[in-house]
């Protein structure tokens, strides 16, 4: 039986059926892929011209796919070089004062670069492909960091019940518009005045939330625990802002921080055998238009590495380890 082998690499026009069949398979309100072939082929045209630098930085987003030596995809991530372009960027601060803690909605029309967009097929979960599939993007932010800002952050879906409800949601956000959960994340992405028409300018006080729903407020999905932890592996924080729907949190770190970015390096095709060891390592090319990265320890073999990240002898590559 062929062993299955794993490639990160940049989106293409022809995966668009597959971010489709993804899309079928990510639970409802855990997932914010395209439902539409239309849709998928929009994202896949930005990041393309993301690529191609045809669009100005705020307006880039570079997505792509992991995919298996028998070209099944198996799991989608992308970068976004700045938040609060396509839409404004808002969140509750939470104001954690002695006496009255509160809740406050804030905007950012220009925010810093965030990593997002994050689903593995769960045929594939617990092999250690979520970890290709989210730390190659902060090699690709290492390789070409003019394209990305100098903090990146990240957003965590909230606790949501099995009946894909928000406890957050329930409590806080259908008090002013009475719309399901799911309804009123759908309508906030084409409906840009949405929020600021609906959500309260003043503080909203705990102390008039339900109390049941208060230790919701920057917890995340279990589906979504093993995704912070990873996070918080690689140096991010927890911040004291939360998402305005289900609560979750936002989590950043300095990009020159971030352990894979801070802990890589970089060597040839031919020096890699001698860096390699028994542990882990990601490695990645430095071709922009067409990145590429791939799991590998010493044992791998280099014409399987040259082969898969499409690479000569003396062709650079930037490796670190999987895990500390």
């Amino acid at each position: 039986m062929k062993v299955k082998s794993f490639v990160f690499r940049s989106i293409r026009e022809t995966d668009a059926p597959h971010i489709i069949q993804l899309s079928k398979e990510a639970k409802s309100g855990l997932s914010n892929l395209p439902k539409t072939l239309d849709k998928a082929k929009q994202l896949i045209n930005t990041s393309q011209l993301s690529i191609q630098n045809k669009l100005q930085k705020k307006d880039q987003k570079f997505i792509f796919v992991v995919e298996t030596n028998e070209k099944e995809i198996v799991g989608i991530s992308g970068i976004k070089s700045h938040v609060g372009v396509e839409r404004p960027y808002y969140s509750f601060h939470l104001n954690k004062t002695k006496n009255h803690p509160y809740l406050e909605l804030t905007q950012q029309p220009l925010g810093p670069s965030e990593i997002g967009s994050l689903f593995l097929s769960p045929k594939y979960r617990n092999q250690n492909i979520g970890r290709l599939l989210s730390l190659s993007r902060f090699l690709f932010i290492r390789c070409f960091k003019k394209q990305f800002t100098n903090v990146i952050i990240a957003e965590l879906r909230g606790f949501l019940y099995k009946n894909n409800t928000s406890p957050i949601w329930n409590a806080i956000g259908k008090k002013f518009i009475p719309l399901s959960f799911n309804k009123a994340d759908i309508r906030s992405m084409t409906d840009l005045t949405f929020i600021d028409t609906y959500f309260p300018k003043k503080p909203i006080y705990l102390s008039m939330i339900d109390s049941k729903a208060i230790p919701y407020l920057g917890a995340v999905h279990p589906y979504t625990e093993p995704a912070k932890k990873l996070l918080f592996s690689e140096y991010f924080k927890s911040t004291n802002y939360i998402d305005i729907f289900d609560g979750g949190p936002k989590l950043e770190c300095l990009t020159s921080n971030i352990r894979s970015i801070a802990n890589s390096k970089q060597t040839t095709i031919n020096q890699l055998s001698k860096t390699l060891t028994n542990d882990m390592f990601i490695i990645c090319n430095l071709n922009y238009n067409n990145f590429r990265c791939i799991r590998a320890t010493k044992t791998t073999s280099k014409t399987v590495i040259k082969h898969q990240l499409k690479l000569t002898d003396s062709d650079p590559v930037v490796y670190v380890k999987e895990r500390e």
